[in-house]
């Protein structure tokens, strides 16, 4: 599944995606809204590798989407959203 705008599109994350990821996750300014600390090469390949793996997985209940800039298909964010409860109906964006 891959949503586009005129600005961006959000597709699927892949597991090549991880030195992107990293860039703008291990930023400063994104660091001091976040409870952890950098991650790693290894920890950022691992992350991407578990978000590819979830996309496989029946039921399916969480979708994480690379945000990208379509002028020059730079991956500058992410969301995603996480079903919950599947009874109720529940999620988080």
């Amino acid at each position: 599944m891959q949503l586009r705008t005129e600005r961006l599109i959000l597709r699927p994350h892949r597991a090549d995606d991880w030195s992107a990821v990293a860039a703008y996750a291990n930023h400063p300014d994104v660091l001091r809204y976040r409870p952890d600390d950098v991650r790693s090469a290894e920890q950022m390949r691992a992350h991407l590798q578990h978000l590819v793996a979830v996309q496989q997985r029946e039921p399916r209940t969480s979708y994480h989407f690379a945000i990208i800039l379509a002028a020059d298909e730079h991956l500058i964010g992410w969301c995603g959203l996480s079903i919950n409860d599947q009874d109720r109906r529940m999620a988080e964006l």
